[in-house]
């Protein structure tokens, strides 16, 4: 058994996790892209580090800026670390705003051959030439199931789909159900931290006036300044990105900060919308609540469960 807490950025899902592991016995893995990255605390908003000291948490801070990072590596890792959770008797607890990692460990990573370039530059000219409906009709005879529920008017994932399945010579559905297959076998309950919107987005928008004042400028800094190149994976984290374009010069402060903002409030809006497919999740309304009654909403549905 392990308790995922999902959600979008600002909902305070770090908190939540601590209070909850302090109850139920509990130790933290982090699923956020971006907290693996050593010297990257202010823009990633970690929690401190006399809160990682009241709970065990993992996955933050274990590689360098330069390194590349993947969901493949994160649900490897976050497994086995669930495996050794579990051998010392307590409940593992995923949380963070990354859901394809955490995709990765309930419903297995999709492990299909990708097309190459060369493959890739064919079908692009192929519907430069012949047009979408073309690439359609090929799809249609090759795997007629794998169109369904997908948009017909996007471009990019009609050539995503007809290129996995040239790639692997194999249809979607094959594919799918070899991917469900690495799934973690373990029952889990998923909770999803929700906040009306507009609160939401006042949050965010504070949250980042406060990552300003703590420092973030200084630390984008001095990042560029050791020699991370700003096309780095990591340099590409929202906050990061825009302090350092300010830094070339390509923006002011003032624009750089209100571009941050809204980047945020995007991403959290595309995480809100990623959520939304999961039909076991149980959303969790976190508007103007303190942590200790979201905490007790969970762990009454955590106590429902194992009653049932």
């Amino acid at each position: 058994m392990f308790i995922i807490i999902g959600g979008a950025t600002g909902t305070g899902k770090s908190k939540v996790a601590i209070e909850l592991a302090k109850n139920i016995n509990g130790e933290i893995i982090s699923a956020d892209s971006m907290q693996v990255y050593k010297g990257m605390d202010i823009g990633t908003y970690k929690i401190t580090e006399n809160e990682r000291k009241e709970i065990n948490h993992y996955m933050i801070d274990i590689i360098v800026p330069e390194e590349s990072y993947s969901a493949a590596r994160f649900k490897k890792e976050a497994e086995n670390i669930m495996d050794t959770i579990k051998a010392k008797g307590k409940l593992p607890i995923i949380t963070g705003g990354t859901g394809l990692y955490i995709n990765a460990i309930i419903n297995g990573l999709f492990e299909a051959k990708e097309p190459d370039e060369r493959l890739k530059a064919r079908l692009r000219q192929e519907l430069a030439e012949k047009g979408l409906k073309y690439l359609i009709n090929e799809v249609k005879r090759l795997d007629s199931e794998a169109l369904d529920g997908i948009d017909l008017n996007n471009p990019r994932r009609i050539l995503r789909l007809l290129g996995l399945v040239l790639a692997n010579r194999r249809k979607i559905s094959e594919l799918k159900n070899e991917t469900a297959k690495t799934a973690y076998r373990d029952k889990y309950l998923l909770f999803v931290l929700d906040i009306h919107k507009e609160k939401l987005y006042e949050r965010i928008n504070t949250r980042v006036d406060e990552m300003m004042k703590a420092g973030l400028e200084g630390e984008v800094k001095s990042l560029l300044d050791s020699g991370i190149d700003s096309n780095q994976t990591s340099m590409q984290a929202i906050g990061y990105k825009e302090i350092a374009a300010y830094l070339k010069s390509k923006t002011g402060l003032k624009e750089a900060v209100e571009i941050i903002k809204k980047n945020t409030r995007n991403y959290a809006k595309r995480q809100v919308t990623w959520f939304k497919r999961y039909k076991e999740a149980i959303w969790v309304d976190a508007t103007d609540k303190k942590v200790y009654d979201i905490v007790d909403e969970i762990e009454k549905e955590i106590h429902a469960y194992f009653k049932a």
